[in-house]
């Protein structure tokens, strides 16, 4: 009986990858680390292309063909392996070549910088008296600044010009020390109204003589007594220019001013009889147009007067007794006395 022939188990093909040639040495890190890639991934395929081809062949012992191909595959991912720590070698030989030119590299740079001549500084031979003189200017500067401020300030704060131009208007009445008042055309002491606006007059025309003599020029013609004629219209106009009004009630003979009634003018002395106080400016109230203005009189006999005999300028709080005028500041920059009142009157 023949046997029949057993038939011989087909061997697996072995693959044997050959050994790539180690890459040439190059300074490009980037170079080697590709080379090794490509080469893995080329074993990869290799191994998966041996394993179809096992399959293929392999029909009767199972067993003994698994046991070869994992053999082959064994074999085939150690060459890969081998290829890969050859790259890695060679990866690590670049690297050691490129650190070890850096460090031939770097004394010639180092000698290079250090060769580089320092720019050295030089020396200002004015700087210091310069900068003193800088110095010296900003503080002047700040020091003027300073005055400056404080003059501007004191500018806007001082009223010493107005102090000045309402007290040469209130002088004649002052003069008077009229009765209290709210209308100076319904004033019933209207007799002090009308000594303020004949003082407004005469005052004037005394300092003219004061100053200039004998040969004073006087503006208005004089009786054989050398008293000054007066007009009743420059009274009136005298009397409007200080009250707003311009008629009088009635013309009549006030102090020591005589009217003439036919000649319808007043004979006034050229000098007042002084009064016994002096009036003092003391505060300034301002409420749009109208201004409040204290008036404080100081009697005669309390005037201090100094080595010399001058006599001192009074202060307010010397004073005996005060006014309150009421005054408005008009259009054409003149000035109109609206009322008067007693300080006991004036509501605080």
């Amino acid at each position: 009986m023949d046997e029949s022939p057993i038939r011989k188990k087909s061997q697996p093909k072995k693959t044997t990858t050959t050994a790539k040639k180690a890459a040439p040495k190059s300074t490009s890190r980037k170079k080697v680390a590709g080379t090794a890639a490509e080469t893995l991934k080329e074993a990869l395929l290799e191994v998966r292309g041996l394993e179809a081809s096992i399959l293929e062949d392999v029909v009767i012992d199972e067993e003994v063909t698994a046991s070869v191909a994992e053999e082959s595959i064994v074999e085939v991912a150690s060459d890969a392996v081998a290829e890969a720590e050859g790259a890695g070698e060679i990866a690590r030989e670049t690297a050691d070549i490129a650190s070890e030119k850096l460090a031939e590299e770097e004394p010639s740079v180092s000698k290079k910088i250090a060769k580089k001549p320092q720019r050295k500084r030089r020396k200002v031979r004015y700087a210091a008296p310069l900068g003193f003189l800088v110095l010296f200017l900003a503080l002047t500067g700040l020091i003027a600044l300073c005055v400056g401020g404080v003059r501007l300030v004191q500018k806007w704060t001082d009223d010493s010009e107005l102090r000045a131009e309402l007290s040469m208007f209130l002088d004649p009445v002052t003069q008077m020390c009229p009765t209290p008042f709210t209308d100076a055309g319904e004033a019933e002491d209207q007799d002090t109204l009308i000594s303020s606006a004949i003082y407004s007059i005469a005052q004037p025309e005394y300092v003219r003589w004061l100053r200039e003599g004998d040969s004073c020029t006087f503006s208005y013609e004089r009786d054989e007594l050398g008293r000054l004629l007066v007009p009743k219209k420059t009274v009136e106009k005298a009397f409007a220019h200080l009250f707003g009004e311009e008629t009088i009630r009635a013309h009549h003979t006030v102090g020591d001013a005589e009217y003439n009634e036919d000649a319808a003018c007043y004979h006034v002395p050229i000098q007042h009889t002084t009064a016994g106080y002096v009036p003092v400016l003391d505060t300034i109230d301002r409420d749009g147009d109208v201004y409040t203005v204290r008036v404080s009189y100081v009697l005669a006999q309390d005037i201090e007067y100094d080595y010399r005999g001058t006599a001192l300028e009074p202060s307010a709080d010397m004073g005996k007794y005060a006014q309150w005028f009421a005054v408005q500041k008009n259009e054409d920059d003149s000035w109109t006395i609206l009322s008067v009142e007693a300080e006991e009157q004036q509501v605080k």
